[in-house]
């Protein structure tokens, strides 16, 4: 994903909630336009930011994420 591309689709992406500080898949797959499986593959492949852990649910923080995306989306370190 080329960074100048995604700046301008991320601004035409209208979260669920823009000021949300953490983000659920649904949200997820929404900002990365992939399925929620996707997200849940690249997750797992340390292809995306780590999720933080509540209990049983798994977040994003947006602004991890949002930054993540401005830098060209590149792989996590494990």
């Amino acid at each position: 994903m080329g960074s100048a591309g995604n700046a301008l689709a991320v601004d035409r992406i209208k979260l669920p909630d823009s000021d949300a500080v953490l983000i659920g898949v649904g949200a997820m797959a929404e900002l990365l336009q992939v399925s929620e499986r996707t997200v849940w593959r690249l997750a797992s492949s340390g292809e995306v930011p780590r999720p933080v852990e509540i209990g049983r649910s798994r977040r994003w923080v947006r602004a991890t994420v949002m930054s993540w995306i401005d830098q060209g989306c590149p792989k996590q370190p494990q």
